[in-house]
């Protein structure tokens, strides 16, 4: 995966992150276009801690990979963290 492939993926997977209504059932393919190979389908994967607090993961379906992250407080606020293009292509098996 490519710089620009990652960059691609990742604003598509914040704004979804923090769309209401985004839940663990959610899913969404981004098809494949200059920076993207391959359409990537995305799937949400989340929990919420023992205070309350929700953490969302936005991940690749296929390979595990995951993209974004976002932790959202009990009073509203939220926090999203990118996963470094490094580690994506550790998690994905993808060394390019």
């Amino acid at each position: 995966m490519t710089k620009e492939g990652l960059e691609q993926i990742q604003s598509v997977c914040r704004e979804w992150l923090q769309r209401v209504g985004t839940s663990q059932q959610s899913r969404l393919t981004i098809p494949a276009a200059a920076a993207l190979s391959r359409p990537v389908e995305l799937k949400i994967n989340a929990f919420l801690t023992f205070d309350n607090v929700l953490i969302m993961s936005a991940d690749d379906a296929e390979t595990g990979a995951c993209y974004a992250k976002v932790i959202r407080q009990p009073d509203g606020t939220e926090e999203i963290f990118d996963t470094p293009l490094d580690r994506v292509a550790a998690s994905s098996g993808d060394g390019n």
